[in-house]
């Protein structure tokens, strides 16, 4: 599968590497550090005028603008099962946490309590 990259270098949390598959986003790797420590493969094209790359780097322009607040992007993130089963966890914390209102308050969300990994226990936060 390819994977196709472009560098943002000017943001207000600086560089970010923005790397996508035909699918949805892979990664959004923050700097240097980020980018030899997180291994997306050996294959990444340069291609900043691939459809999702524009789309991916005009949502965030306007997140970083202040006039977004949700990304309304696909996402191909790829890890192990608990990876994965975490980041639907935070997920679905962050949605319940982003229903509340001030009449209604959000209910309690646990991330943790929704992954069931045996007897092994990670950091998730």
């Amino acid at each position: 599968m390819n994977l196709y990259t472009t560098t943002l270098q000017e943001t207000p949390v600086g560089p970010l590497e923005v790397t996508v598959a035909d699918d949805g986003v892979r990664a959004i790797r923050f700097g240097p550090d980020d980018w030899r420590r997180i291994d997306l493969g050996d294959v990444l094209i340069e291609q900043p005028d691939h459809p999702l790359i524009v789309e991916t780097v005009r949502q965030l322009e306007e997140y970083f603008a202040g006039d977004r607040t949700d990304f309304d992007l696909p996402l191909a993130p790829e890890g192990s099962q608990f990876q994965k089963q975490a980041w639907m966890a935070l997920r679905m914390a962050s949605r319940l946490a982003g229903s509340a209102t001030p009449t209604r308050p959000a209910p309690s969300a646990q991330p943790t309590a929704a992954i069931r990994s045996g007897s092994s226990s990670r950091a998730i936060g």
